[in-house]
């Protein structure tokens, strides 16, 4: 586990080149806090949901699907609002959305065709208030059991370095996927896994780093 001890008078008096460290320091440290807040309630969701994990096909399987095929990864930003109307379009690639942007592509009459869930709180059940049972999910463990176990089309997508990937390689034996705790960075992550390409980000109303 890592354990970031940050003392606050000491980094705001740091030296202004040194304030880039400080910075990171303060970020790692609000992490591994959330990290810990949150450890009861991922532990909880993966044991209940083992059984789903256990029978729903791997992630992994996407490749038929994506592989080659161009992709719009859809996630909750204030710019969605202005290509909603791109969106509607009967003619479009494979549309992926983020949980976070179910409820505004639902109110705007837009069916994605993948939806990808991470979040282990109970604030997330409020995204799947619209769900669609047919609507294909990927769901990393962690996430919550409810919108899964409603699910009738589901995929498990292994998270790498977790509980589970540690705890035996079946989990990942198709592949895995690296989110940092990132929905956005966990669905980008898994469309590269699975070959699609290119990929357009909507909604996205942040930088995102090479990696």
């Amino acid at each position: 586990e890592l354990v970031v001890v940050v003392h606050d008078p000491l980094l705001a008096a740091a030296a202004p080149v040194l304030q880039p460290l400080a910075d990171m320091a303060r970020e790692l440290a609000a992490a591994a806090t959330s990290a810990r807040q949150q450890r009861p309630l991922v532990l909880d969701n993966l044991a209940r949901n083992l059984p789903a994990i256990l029978s729903a096909p791997h992630a992994g399987i996407l490749r038929r699907i994506c592989g080659g095929c161009p992709a719009l990864l859809v996630a909750p930003g204030p710019s969605l609002e202005h290509d909603l109307a791109l969106l509607r379009r009967a003619s479009r690639p494979l549309l992926v959305a983020l949980d976070t942007s179910l409820r505004a592509l639902a109110s705007a009459g837009v069916q994605p065709d993948l939806v990808v869930t991470l979040d282990p709180t109970r604030a997330n059940l409020a995204k799947f208030t619209a769900q669609n049972p047919e609507l294909p999910l990927v769901f990393f463990g962690s996430a919550r059991p409810e919108p899964i176990g409603a699910a009738r089309h589901r995929f498990f997508a292994c998270e790498t370095g977790d509980l589970l990937d540690r705890a035996h390689a079946w989990f990942g034996r198709e592949g895995r996927v690296t989110s940092q705790g990132s929905v956005l960075l966990g669905a980008l992550d898994l469309l590269l896994a699975a070959g699609a390409g290119p990929i357009a980000l909507i909604g996205v109303d942040l930088a995102l780093k090479n990696r």
